[in-house]
């Protein structure tokens, strides 16, 4: 028989809130998290707009030893982490370390602590390099830093795949606990890109947004006015574990994840192909192992990339996987909230999916004035709109034309 997986906890550090109960919050009140960036040195960068975990302190989410030794990526990651394993009622000093593991997703890494080292060796020299910068910028150093503070010792994994790198990370942790590999697998994906260098690089993408004259506005996916997406930090952890194992310890659930699928669209390193087809297909794969059909997919939680090629290409995506059903589909894009955390994004809306479940309830996407009629999807705008779901799919988009997808059902 095949193993099921289900949802057992959530942790979230987000621009909207720390704390899965912080950002549920702020997602019902429709409150944006985007604004003018206060991270950085100077405001001479090109991109004037950005989703900023606020009020965030590291040392309260782990030793200050460490946090001088490890980026803020790997901070997000220890906070979102401990909030996940309280919420799942998990000690892992109980636990056999061998069949726990962790899977997360990151594609930058730790930017920030890597850039300001390379400003002291080339302002100071070398004996001014932290020791650490080797381990702390790297994208896996989350995983390694997790997996040493808390001696596991079982399967692990670090996924690149841009906005779709979290969503692959969850995804293959369900695999990875169906074949048996492991029993509980804490999962998901943090970004942490806010610095000088890598602004100043990422404005060069057409995609991104440049109008700063609303930040709070500035995220307007399927919105005829739309300006770009906006870079965000932050993201998520899921605690993943085998059905039997959580029921027998009398665990909170969440849902189960029945569907993972994968494609890529292979036009463009910067658009979708324009009539949805791949993504469509990774829709129709997700479904088909779920063993469920287009009508029974009550919420759908979008990439929401707010360009008009990515738009339309996800609203035409849409029409092809679900045809007569999409009227009945309630659609939204948690990123008009927090902007794109990229590898973070993923997880992120995997939690405002089971969330938005047990609460019968979808939160707004905000910043929607003029509906693009390109996009003709059920799109949730401006207030909570309350509908019983029992299975939501989430899709997640990487550069280059990756497609992922997931499908998450209310436990039966």
């Amino acid at each position: 028989m095949t193993r099921r997986v289900v949802i057992t906890g959530l942790g979230l550090t987000t621009p909207i809130g720390v704390g899965k109960e912080a950002f549920w919050a702020a997602a019902q009140a429709g409150r944006s998290g985007v604004g003018r960036p206060s991270l950085l040195e100077t405001m001479d960068v090109p991109i004037k707009v950005i989703g900023e975990v606020k009020d965030f302190i590291a040392a309260e989410h782990l030793s200050k030893k460490l946090v001088v030794r490890s980026d803020r990526n790997t901070h997000f990651a220890f906070a979102s982490c401990n909030e996940a394993l309280a919420d799942a009622g998990l000690d892992l000093t109980t636990e056999d370390k061998s069949r726990i593991g962790i899977v997360l997703a990151s594609n930058y890494g730790g930017t920030s602590y890597y850039l300001n080292n390379l400003v002291r060796l080339h302002q100071k020299g070398p004996s001014f390099v932290s020791a650490y910068m080797a381990i702390a910028w790297i994208p896996s150093a989350p995983v390694g830093q997790l997996s040493i503070f808390h001696g596991i010792t079982g399967y692990t994994r670090t996924y690149l795949n841009d906005i779709a790198g979290g969503l692959d990370a969850i995804g293959n942790s369900c695999r990875a606990i169906r074949r048996g590999d492991a029993d509980v697998i804490i999962s998901g994906g943090f970004e942490a890109v806010i610095a000088e260098a890598s602004m100043a690089t990422m404005s060069t993408f057409t995609e991104l947004c440049h109008d700063a004259s609303d930040p709070a506005t500035a995220y307007r996916p399927f919105d005829r006015d739309r300006h770009g997406s906006v870079v965000a930090e932050g993201g998520g952890i899921v605690i993943l574990e085998e059905l039997e194992r959580a029921l027998a310890r009398g665990a909170q659930i969440y849902g189960e994840i029945v569907g993972y699928a994968q494609s890529t669209d292979a036009l463009d390193f910067h658009s979708f192909a324009p009539d949805g087809k791949y993504y469509a297909r990774a829709m129709h794969a997700a479904l088909h192992e779920a063993g469920l059909t287009p009508d029974s997919v009550d919420y759908f939680n979008a990439d929401g990339r707010s360009t008009a090629n990515a738009d339309q290409a996800e609203a035409n995506a849409l029409k092809v996987a679900f045809g007569d059903h999409l009227p009945n589909l309630a659609v939204s894009a948690p990123k008009s909230m927090t902007g794109s955390m990229l590898a973070g994004a993923g997880p992120v809306d995997v939690a405002f999916a089971a969330l938005a479940m047990r609460d019968n309830l979808v939160p707004p996407t905000i910043n929607v004035d003029h509906q693009d009629p390109a996009c003709a999807i059920n799109l949730v705008i401006s207030q909570p709109r309350a509908t019983p779901i029992s299975t939501a799919m989430i899709g997640a988009r990487g550069t280059g034309g990756g497609n992922s997808v997931l499908v998450l059902k209310e436990l039966a």
